[in-house]
């Protein structure tokens, strides 16, 4: 699975990329339809992939078998990082806004656990890949944290 640039298409515009899946066995790549400026795509399931769509406040699932789309969770709140976890049973997330917040949204019954407040963390926010978000191995969410550049060191090394 892999986003390509829509021919035509320039980079900003609407309708930029969409998701296509190769089947290596085939040596074919198809189009997954209505795929068109989706984001973040993982497969879920073998069979399932979630996505978010373009102004980033829903996560929908595409069933590759009955090539049908369902919300899989929504948010008042733009949704600002996900991941898939490690066995693939939940999405977690955070939000953005006035009142962040961590998810986790579990892909068989869409069922969203709002598992902490992120108010008081004051996350890294890189200008080319945003907010990034992990899953530990224990499932639980890694996030990063901006401390500043406050503190200054400089270091002396002797090489050998």
């Amino acid at each position: 699975m892999f986003r390509s640039v829509v021919a035509g298409k320039q980079l900003g515009e609407k309708d930029f990329t969409e998701t296509k899946i190769e089947d290596l066995r085939k040596r074919d790549v198809s189009v997954v339809p209505f795929s068109v400026d989706s984001f973040g795509v993982f497969f879920a399931k073998q069979d399932t992939l979630v996505t978010v769509t373009r102004d980033l406040t829903k996560f929908l699932l595409f069933n590759l078998t009955t090539k049908e789309w369902s919300e899989l969770a929504s948010d008042q709140d733009t949704f600002a990082s996900w991941q898939i976890s490690r066995d693939r049973r939940y999405l977690y997330a955070t939000t953005a806004g006035d009142n962040p917040k961590a998810l986790r949204i579990r892909i068989a019954d869409h069922a969203v656990d709002n598992i902490t407040s992120l108010k008081s963390l004051r996350r890294v926010d890189d200008w080319y890949s945003g907010i990034s978000t992990g899953v530990a191995p224990d499932g639980s969410m890694l996030f990063t944290r901006d401390i500043g550049t406050q503190e200054i060191y400089a270091l002396t090394v002797k090489w050998p």
